[in-house]
């Protein structure tokens, strides 16, 4: 695999993590602003019956405890593999300078052997 298609692959993949971190951001936030919602429209007292009246049962709970931990875990994974991916390009990066930084200095050693070979051929 040449260098362009592996920049291009390294770029999809940081495009998509990123696009699910800020999808799941913003499930996350939006489910808080609902539970919210939802606790301040249960603060609400509702007006007693008028009497002779039948109560009118309660309306059913929305429990948004599921999605927001959905959206954590999908937050968390995303931020992990971020990380890790991330670390593990960096760790590759250095390694591959590591290896250019020698390569150019044997060559460097390499012409400096030849010119001064060169230099003795002359004298």
């Amino acid at each position: 695999m040449d260098k362009t298609r592996k920049s291009r692959s390294f770029r999809k993949s940081r495009k998509f993590f990123g696009w699910v971190f800020i999808l799941s951001l913003l499930v996350f936030l939006g489910s808080g602003v609902m539970m919210t919602l939802d606790m301040q429209a249960g603060d609400k007292a509702a007006p007693p019956p008028p009497p002779g009246a039948t109560a009118a049962p309660p309306p059913p709970e929305t429990d948004h405890s599921v999605v927001v931990l959905g959206a954590s875990l999908v937050t968390g994974i995303t931020s992990s593999l971020g990380f890790l991916s991330t670390t593990v390009l960096g760790w590759r990066r250095e390694k591959r300078e590591v290896q250019a930084a020698a390569r150019e200095a044997e060559i460097k050693e390499l012409e400096l052997e030849k010119l001064r070979r060169e230099l003795g051929k002359q004298d």
